[in-house]
């Protein structure tokens, strides 16, 4: 399932480069995007939005996983000797 998640990524990043791609290097979308390094840009601030979004949806998940957790005595570093 991992491998398969990765594979669509990867294609739909590229995909979305070449989506990209087309309008700003022809200069429709003006001057400054005319960089070839534009479409990879897009592309990279997409997932950066994207990560963003599932942490943003992760924190409520596991505030609620907490309250239902019961609190057991566990080792941590009060417990160490010395």
């Amino acid at each position: 399932m991992q491998a398969s998640a990765a594979g669509f990524a990867i294609a739909a990043g590229g995909v979305l480069r070449d989506l990209f791609s087309q309008p700003m290097l022809s200069g429709a979308w003006g001057e400054a995007l005319q960089n070839p390094d534009m479409p990879y840009s897009a592309v990279y601030h997409i997932e950066i939005a994207m990560l963003f979004i599932t942490l943003a949806l992760i924190g409520p998940i596991t505030r609620s996983l907490k309250s239902h957790v019961t609190h057991q005595q566990g080792f941590g570093v009060a417990q160490l000797p010395g």
